[in-house]
């Protein structure tokens, strides 16, 4: 068999390092797909009895409003959304 020209060969070998890993954990919600669950569709907002757990308090509640960095209860206390740790819908 003959040799190929040199022209023929390929001169690419080295392995190419632009691979990036990338990983996605979609088995936990966040807290802001919990909250545009309960305040989108067709159920009433403050019907759904919630437990929100924060840095300081627990609270066995129902929401009746949400701001941009607030949530508001039947009990007319504001929550702030960044200290919330966890959200659990009891009923």
């Amino acid at each position: 068999m003959k040799k190929l020209p040199s022209i023929y060969k390929n001169i690419n070998t080295m392995k190419d390092h632009n691979n990036k890993m990338c990983y996605v954990n979609n088995d936990k919600e966040t807290i802001n797909d919990i909250l545009n669950d309960i305040f989108s569709g067709y159920h009433i907002p403050y019907h759904i009895q919630v437990q929100i757990i924060t840095k300081s308090k627990v609270f066995n509640t129902y929401l009746t409003a949400r701001g941009n960095n607030y949530l508001l209860t039947i009990q007319n206390e504001l929550i702030k959304l960044s200290d919330i740790i966890d959200i659990k819908r009891i009923s």
